[in-house]
């Protein structure tokens, strides 16, 4: 096949996705930028998206999170109004003391790594074509001192005045650049320490690089916006091979943003949570199509870098035998939540796949630590278990079999700020699994308590509820539950949990349904391409602990689900591990001793 232009000595292109945790930890970035690089003579061409800073030392310097607690610079940027707020002074010492926030954490990083003074290569306001930018030499001090006064003048902007979702897109997508600048110095660093041997590398030194570059074109759905496929494919191919493949440089890029016209206008965009998974897998994509308009006929590989042995098979903190997932179908990642699927869906329409590797682990393929991502092999099988949840079952009688009916009860318990889990049973007799895991409603809820103090009751939950659904959350069970607690602790408040329940039965009995009344239940799921061997087997197992749904189990095509008695920890602790062991891990020992080839 024909090369096109691609110069003969890029031999494979490899697309890496960094997250927030990699981009926070020096000693982890030595490591597989060290790698990356080594790739290099080889005739590897590198292209790297990379999430915001996220450690818990964002979260402490910040000083609105709770102790421990990990949060990523964009989570910073997002609450900035509540931490000018909670910063004690003047505008003008916020603002410092803001500055001194975002300084402290990114020169922290840059000292550790030893790539303060080094110059590297940043994109200017101004203009050399129609679509590209004119950059500048710069010490990586000087850059990142002058986008953290950028940021800190925006935040205060902010807290004086109410932004736009166009200005808040603007603002939550920086903190992803300034992690970018940092890692592009340190991979040019290990570039010039490689070339003093080896003068005829097959690239130059690499760049960050901001979404109006690439290309990524979005809709005008500010802080949650989807890429458009059409238009992205129009202009980012052409575009990041002229300015990227050709020049042999290789480009780091600031994930999590996309571009958005508006007349002849361009406007920066966020893509919501796991931006950076969807940009890098539009990139994949992109010089997927490149490839073919092109005709370079090399390899294009996409690793997302964690620091877990790729997918695990339970949560070792839980599960005792917990091991590496070799392949997992798309749909069984996505019902994972180990990718979104709005990151799977350019991946899915081309059969492209993912390897997703602990990024400390440079012998990953030997030790077989890792998980491809992938089309469906036709195979069935239960790639894991998740950790039980404290729920209740609401069981619900006499409910009509007609469209809507069951959309009508699900709005009612969705308007107390109830998350359902799952629906058990037939539309006549259904029963609702309530959820209460939602530790971010939780900290919000508490944040609360702690401004402005405990008052009416009713009142105080009620406002709290209209909050949250403005930030675009539920209060769960788990949450009220555990506020209750928090209050009870500190002798603030008494609030019956179990009267919320009640308050919910009694609504459904005045619109004409009969609920069966509650019961403290666990919830527990596995995770797979799920076929009838795999239903029986888990049927089986789990009737043993008389669950509680009608039916026992609930299947789709992806998850088995089921509610069991509430118990002690230690026993459902015995009961996952026990899934795990009989219906997941001889099938992942034998599939493990299997090789698979890059």
């Amino acid at each position: 096949m024909m090369r096109g232009k691609l110069s003969d000595k890029i031999k494979q292109i490899d697309v890496y996705k960094i997250g927030g945790f990699l981009s926070g930890d020096p000693e982890g970035l030595v490591k597989i930028i060290h790698e990356i690089v080594g790739t290099v003579p080889a005739g590897h061409f590198p292209v790297i998206y990379v999430s915001a800073i996220k450690n818990e030392e964002v979260a402490e310097m910040a000083g609105i999170y709770n102790p421990g607690s990990v949060k990523s610079l964009t989570d910073l940027l997002v609450d900035s109004d509540k931490i000018i707020d909670s910063i004690s002074g003047s505008t003008k010492l916020k603002s410092e003391r803001f500055k001194g926030i975002l300084t402290q954490l990114h020169h922290r990083i840059m000292d550790e790594l030893g790539i303060k003074e080094d110059i590297i290569l940043i994109p200017t306001d101004e203009k050399v074509s129609a679509s590209e930018y004119q950059t500048k030499r710069i010490s990586l001090e000087e850059a990142i001192s002058s986008k953290v006064s950028r940021i800190t003048t925006s935040v205060v902007r902010r807290y004086e005045a109410t932004f736009t979702p166009q200005q808040l897109d603007s603002l939550y997508g920086e903190g992803d650049f300034l992690a970018t600048m940092i890692i592009s110095a340190l991979y040019n660093k290990k570039l010039r320490e490689l070339r003093t041997g080896q003068k005829d590398l097959p690239i130059n030194l690499s760049r960050p690089v901001t979404a109006r570059e690439v290309g990524f074109v979005s809709d005008n759905s500010y802080l949650d916006a989807n890429i458009i496929e059409e238009a992205t494919l129009k202009f980012m191919p052409g575009a990041f091979y002229r300015k990227f493949l050709k020049r042999g440089v290789t480009p780091f890029i600031a994930g999590f943003r996309a571009i958005t016209f508006d007349g002849n206008k361009k406007y920066e965009t966020t893509i919501g949570r796991n931006g950076t998974d969807t940009s890098s897998t539009w990139g994949m994509a992109m010089l997927y199509e490149l490839s073919k308009k092109y005709g370079f006929d090399v390899p294009l590989t996409l690793t997302f870098l964690k620091d877990t042995d790729g997918c695990l098979s339970g949560d070792p903190k839980y599960i005792g035998n917990a091991m590496t997932v070799r392949y997992m179908s798309y749909r069984s990642a996505d019902e994972a939540g180990n990718i979104h699927n709005k990151a799977l869906a350019p991946l899915v329409s081309r059969d492209l796949r993912i390897i997703v590797r602990d990024y400390g682990d440079p012998e990953y393929k030997e030790r077989g630590t890792f998980t491809e991502i992938g089309p469906p092999r036709g195979e069935n099988k239960i790639d894991m278990v998740n950790n039980p949840k404290k729920a209740y079952l609401l069981g619900i009688e006499r409910v009509e079999d007609s469209p809507g009916k069951l959309g009508v009860i699900t709005s009612l318990i969705g308007e107390f700020g109830v998350n359902i889990i799952d629906v058990y049973g037939a539309p006549r007799d259904p029963s609702f699994t309530l959820e209460e895991i939602a530790q971010k409603q939780l900290d919000m809820l508490r944040g609360e308590i702690t401004k402005n103090g405990a008052q009416d009751k009713t009142k105080y939950f009620s406002s709290i509820q209209k909050k949250l659904a403005q930030e675009g959350f539920n209060i769960s069970l788990w949450a009220v539950q555990q506020v209750h607690n928090y209050l009870t602790e500190n002798s603030k408040l008494d609030f019956n949990f179990e009267n919320y329940l009640g308050c919910i039965c009694d609504e459904l009995q005045l619109i004409g349904y009969k609920p069966a009344g509650y019961k403290k239940a666990y919830y527990i799921s596995v995770i797979g391409d799920i076929g009838d061997k795999q239903e029986r087997e888990f049927f089986k197992l789990i009737g043993q602990y008389d669950p509680l749904a009608k039916g026992g189990v609930i299947t789709h095509a992806n998850r088995l689900s089921t509610v069991l008695p509430r118990t002690d920890e230690p026993t459902i602790k015995r009961i996952a591990n026990e899934i795990h062991d009989k219906l997941i891990l001889p099938y992942h020992q034998k599939s493990n001793q299997l090789s698979f080839q890059f």
